[in-house]
């Protein structure tokens, strides 16, 4: 199917980069970004959706409908796009592998990605509570 052919609304438009560009393509974005929400994900992805759309404003709308705060949410992240995420939550980890923009933003630093940490994190958190 050809973009064109598409009538349905969208939720995300992820581009992929074989080779890794789109850091040096983003700032060509420039002009829509008051209009769409554009991160470079990783080297090779930029993602875009509507403005003010993105794992934050998601997680913050399911603490509003769970009526749970920050307090009581976790969140991984590892790439740009996970920036917003680890701000909505108080237990914010960031993948060992993780850039070194979004390890600054999580309260925590686990395991890589290859080492099934989320999973490592969360069964530790909950024998915690036992």
């Amino acid at each position: 199917m050809l973009l064109a052919q598409v009538r349905d609304d969208f939720v995300k438009i992820a581009v992929y980069d074989e080779s890794g560009g789109c850091p040096q393509t983003r700032p060509s974005l420039k002009p829509y970004e008051n209009d769409v929400y554009i991160v470079v994900s990783e080297a090779a992805w930029i993602d875009i959706a509507d403005y003010g759309v993105h794992k934050g404003t998601t997680v913050q709308r399911l603490q509003a409908l769970l009526n749970i705060g920050s307090h009581e949410t976790m969140a991984f992240g590892d790439g740009f796009n996970d920036l917003e995420l680890l701000a909505a939550a108080e237990y914010s980890f960031a993948m060992r592998n993780a850039f070194e923009e979004t390890k600054a933003a999580a309260r925590f630093v686990t395991g890589s990605n290859d080492e099934n940490a989320v999973q490592e994190t969360i069964k530790r958190i909950l024998a915690l509570q036992s």
